[in-house]
């Protein structure tokens, strides 16, 4: 082989070499970026972050291109669970932040859409914190799920892909690269997600008394005094009661009361601001007064900075510092105040500030006014919001208490029944459950051998536990006691009395008497059973058995039974009553500790139905219309019914047109009716006996 074949032959080989070189170099920078099959797809964007209880806080912050600014939300656990980004006010967070934890744990990477930062704004997925990026679109929204100070999840949600219902584009903080995920998140940035509230807690079935007082205000705005109305019913279903109701004229509005009860029931905080604070620490306690650390009252300075500071701030939200009945210091406002009472003893007092317009984000946290970026020159954050966006809003003040009037009466403890006299007291049942003491008490009692049975102690209780033979047996000894003279005596006369009374019986069968005596014999029986029957009766005829004598000791007995029993159902009673105590009380503890260091915002709605005066409460009574009675129509109302007068003619005979029969009976039936007359048949043998007067003797 020559040299030149070899030349030749090396020349080809690198050429080829480099031609290979050159496609692979070609396809390395030429060739798509890959969609799918990417080397991170499938893969988790947080493998470390498997248990959401690891969780502590939560940021959210989203962008609001109509005004071009950023609105961060944050939750955290500190002390319980806060929204630091609403002056800390407390959370029900747990369980929303579980939940968007939950959406987080193992979220994988999908296709990757690009590998370029120029491609953020396209997708939606800049940072909405990143300053350093002057663009005001694209921006997304940024979620960071952190235990303590370490970020356990931290990305940006970017727009949703195009064609797709259920794929975003995401990309992790940090990183350039986006991709295609198939993820929702459950994630609010609204604070009625998750703060409480239902504002009271307060059911409306449980209210029972409702107080509203308003102040009355002249024209030269001076303060005249205050109009009170105030409803008041039992329990649920009961109508309410005013207590100057005049029922003849007027009626209460159910509708608007119960309108009333329903928007307290489900009285809805939109948002919150804090109460004036000194040196970091609320100046006003749970009822509304001064509270400060000892040290500082005595300091003028302090307290002339603390009322400069509570006088301003009262003032922006609508509220006066007043005083009450009693000449104590107190929040006042000249919108008002209503108070709600319930079954368990809580009172509700609400006092209303002055209203305000603003956007949502203004209502929630307060107006950018309030905030340190605004002392920078920056416009406010609703400078840009149409008019239609903003809303009324009111300030309000709430603070609980105890009231003990609100339960149901107290139990009554029942009287505990007096033994009669001649009774012994029964022991305290306590004494009686005792096995030691009954065994002892038995033992007592049981006669021994050779000895006789102990007496009683009382003659009384003696003499009645005797039955009725002895007692008899030592009623004649007693007898004989006095002496056989005094016994015989009344024996004797005892005799006498029954011949008297076996002379006074008739002897009928007795043949020596004539015939004639017999006969008026007869007659005077027959006379007998012929008498009155308001004769008086003799004794012997009012003799009857005797009513069996009342046996007090079982009376007495059966009293201390149901003593028994009512003090057992006292003592429950008692017991119960002393629980609902305690419960109300603890539940105005909760509420107080609750309510104590913020103003609350409410819908101007909810206020237009809560703030009702008498006028508003009670109209007058419909007439209804007047229905005349048979007993009120006038003689000729009816035509077809005939006048009293003609219906009385018929009735009415003169005297000449009567017969001898209607005179006869018509006099009789005038006369009224004699005790003296007796019916026909007993008459007849009256005249009989009158005719002989010496019967009769």
């Amino acid at each position: 082989m020559n040299t030149k074949s070899m030349i030749r032959t090396f020349a080809f080989a690198g050429v080829a070499i480099l031609s290979t070189f050159l496609a692979i170099a070609s396809n390395y920078f030429t060739k798509p970026a890959r969609t799918d099959g990417e080397g991170d797809y499938g893969r988790d964007f947080n493998p470390d972050f498997t248990d959401a209880g690891k969780a502590t806080s939560m940021r959210v912050v989203a962008w609001d291109e109509a005004t071009a600014t950023s609105r961060l939300f944050a939750v955290e656990y500190k002390d319980g669970w806060k929204i630091p980004s609403f002056h800390d006010y407390p959370a029900d967070g747990k369980d929303q932040l579980s939940k968007a934890a939950v959406s987080v744990i193992g979220l994988k990477r999908g296709s990757l859409a690009t590998r370029y930062k120029t491609d953020h704004e396209r997708l939606g997925v800049i940072d909405p914190l990143d300053e350093e990026n002057p663009s005001t679109k694209g921006r997304g929204k940024r979620i960071t799920l952190s235990e303590r100070e370490l970020a356990l999840a931290d990305f940006i949600v970017g727009n949703k892909v195009e064609g797709s219902e259920d794929k975003v584009y995401l990309r992790k903080f940090g990183e350039d690269k986006v991709y295609k995920v198939a993820a929702r998140f459950d994630v609010s940035t609204k604070f009625a997600d998750w703060a409480e509230t239902d504002l009271l807690k307060a059911s409306g079935s449980d209210i029972t008394r409702l107080r509203a007082v308003r102040p009355i205000i002249n024209a030269d705005k001076e303060h005249e005094g205050d109009e009170t109305v105030e409803l008041t019913r039992d329990k649920f279903g009961d109508p309410w009661k005013l207590a100057d109701l005049d029922e003849a004229t007027e009626e209460l509005k159910s509708a608007d009361i119960d309108g009333m009860v329903t928007t307290l029931d489900d009285l809805r905080l939109v948002g919150v601001r804090p109460r004036p604070a000194f040196q970091g620490k609320p100046i006003l306690n749970a009822d509304l007064k001064v509270n400060l650390p000892k040290e500082l009252r005595s300091n003028p300075q302090v307290i002339a900075e603390v009322k400069r500071v509570l006088l301003r701030d009262l003032g922006e939200k609508g509220f006066e510092i007043g005083l009450d009945e009693e000449g104590q210091t107190q929040i006042v406002s000249k919108e008002g105040d209503l108070s709600a009472g319930t079954k368990d003893g809580v009172l509700y007092r609400l006092t209303f500030g002055g209203v305000f317009s603003g956007t949502e984000q203004e209502i929630e946290i307060g107006s950018s006014a309030d905030d340190k970026s605004d002392n920078k020159g920056k416009k406010k954050s609703g400078s840009k919001e149409k008019s239609e966006d903003q809303k009324k809003s009111r300030y309000l003040i709430v603070r609980v208490s105890f009231d003990e009037k609100l339960l149901p009466p107290p139990p009554t403890e029942p009287t505990k029944p007096i033994p009669p006299p001649g009774v012994e007291p029964l022991d305290d049942p306590k004494d009686d459950a005792d096995p030691k003491k009954e065994a002892a008490d038995k033992s007592d009692d049981a006669p021994k051998k050779g000895q006789k049975k102990p007496e009683p102690k009382s003659e009384e209780t003696k003499d009645s536990d005797k039955p009725a033979e002895e007692k008899k047996k030592d009623a004649d000894e007693a007898a004989g006691a006095k002496g056989e003279d005094t016994v015989a005596a009344n024996q004797e006369d005892k005799k006498q009395e029954d011949k008297k009374d076996e002379a006074a019986k008739p002897d009928k069968d007795d043949p020596k008497k004539p015939a004639e005596e017999k006969q008026d014999d007869k007659k005077k029986a027959e006379k007998k059973d012929d008498a009155p029957a308001d004769k008086p009766k003799t004794d012997a005829d009012d003799a009857k058995p005797a009513e069996p004598k009342k046996d007090l000791k079982a009376e007495y007995v059966e009293a201390v039974k149901r003593y028994d029993a009512e003090k057992g159902r006292f003592v429950g009673e008692t017991h119960a009553y002393a629980a609902k105590v305690a419960a109300g009380k603890q539940k105005v503890q909760e509420l107080n500790d609750r309510f104590a260091d913020w103003y609350y915002v409410i819908s101007n709605d909810s206020f237009d139905k809560l703030r009702l005066s008498r006028t508003d409460l009670v109209k007058a009574k419909e007439k209804k219309p007047e229905e005349k009675n048979d007993g009120d129509k006038k003689d000729g109302d009816d035509p077809d019914k005939p006048s009293t007068k003609e219906e009385k003619k018929p009735a009415e005979k003169k005297e000449a047109d009567k017969t001898d029969g209607e005179k006869k009976e018509g006099d009789d039936a005038a006369k009224p009716a004699t005790k003296e007359e007796k019916p026909a048949d007993k008459k007849e043998p009256e005249k009989k006996e009158t005719e002989n007067p010496a019967d009769d003797k």
